[in-house]
């Protein structure tokens, strides 16, 4: 269930400033300089972001392959209920291992940040994603004329 929900939290199930996806992938390490001053701390909550950014990197690698893989085994006539069985569970190991190693690498910068630079920091995002979703809105209405 816990991977279930991170898959739709990281593929988009929440828009704004708390997208974690779009938040590890893009904005994390930005935001972090511009609001830590404490040389050390910004160090260690940088290299934390750069870790969960790796890691969502790699659990939306993992889910791909493993989509390709399964998608093989029900096109081949010839596979077994194993088969299904050993696919799915060595997935959700290596799913489960690398929404750890966000979690926990979350957990690390946090340390790093005190709440009043994390409440800057998610401003900050906030005010980027909305004036994104702006400019985006402004585009479409104009594509729409």
């Amino acid at each position: 269930m816990l991977i279930f929900l991170f898959c739709v939290y990281l593929l988009g199930g929440s828009r704004g400033p708390a997208n974690l996806g779009h938040f590890y992938l893009d904005q994390a390490k930005e935001y972090i300089g511009d609001e830590v001053k404490d040389p050390a701390r910004e160090k260690e909550a940088k290299a934390a972001a750069k870790t969960a950014k790796k890691g969502i990197l790699k659990f939306i690698n993992q889910t791909n392959k493993s989509g390709k893989m399964l998608k093989k085994l029900f096109e081949d006539y010839d596979s077994t209920p194993e088969q299904f069985d050993a696919l799915i569970e060595e997935s959700l190991a290596q799913q489960r291992q690398s929404a750890a190693t966000v979690f926990e690498a979350r957990q690390t910068m946090l340390k790093s940040i005190t709440p009043e630079e994390w409440s800057a920091i998610l401003a900050g995002a906030r005010r980027e994603n909305e004036a994104d979703a702006k400019k985006a809105a402004e585009k479409a209405a104009r594509k729409a004329k």
